[in-house]
């Protein structure tokens, strides 16, 4: 090796101090899992219960509702209404 390819770096430091750094997550994970499954059971929650309505409106009409009333089974009352409004109508 020749004395002309040598190279020599002086490093100098202003200060001899060192600064750590660290970073810390402004949502922690278990904040984050906490709240992910709250939303969830919250959604949940709501579709399911809304599911079970929508269920129980078709269980009540095709128990009550899809049949029309017979003058029959009605009282009288109802019949004068019924009677009324046909005749309102036509």
């Amino acid at each position: 090796m020749r004395c002309e390819q040598v190279a020599v770096v002086n490093v100098f430091y202003e200060t001899m101090s060192v600064q750590k750094t660290s970073e810390i997550p402004l949502y922690p994970w278990s904040s984050f899992i906490g709240t992910l499954g709250g939303l969830l059971g919250l959604y949940t929650g709501m579709s399911f219960v809304s599911v079970m309505e929508i269920l129980e409106w078709i269980f009540d009409m095709a128990l009550y509702g899809w049949r029309k009333p017979r003058h029959d089974e009605m009282g009288p009352k109802r019949r004068a209404i019924l009677a009324c409004e046909h005749s309102c109508h036509t």
